[in-house]
């Protein structure tokens, strides 16, 4: 949750800096008070964007599918096998 309070935090300072500069503005007639009603308007649907999506990644945890374990058949050694190889010699005599 500490992420969550971050990014909520900043979102206030930000909204904030908007409300002050957009205070700080010179409003020389009605048309330029409502256009910096729109601006700011569109500035928080962005800064409330941005942290709604902070607020997703913080909660789910930003899965990225690459915590995932895939299923992995156990290794089974080969069957060893023996070849006996046998080698008979004689050796015959006669006597005639």
């Amino acid at each position: 949750m500490g992420s969550v309070n971050k990014a909520l935090v900043a979102a206030l300072f930000l909204v904030q800096a908007a409300g002050a500069s957009a205070q700080m503005a010179p409003a020389a007639s009605p048309d330029a008070a409502a256009a910096a009603a729109r601006s700011n308007l569109a500035g928080g649907i962005v800064v409330g964007g941005i942290v709604l999506a902070t607020v997703i990644v913080a909660v789910t945890g930003g899965n990225d599918g690459l915590d995932t374990v895939a299923i992995v058949p156990p290794i089974v050694p080969p069957i060893t096998t023996s070849t006996t190889t046998a080698t008979a010699t004689s050796t015959a005599t006669s006597t005639r």
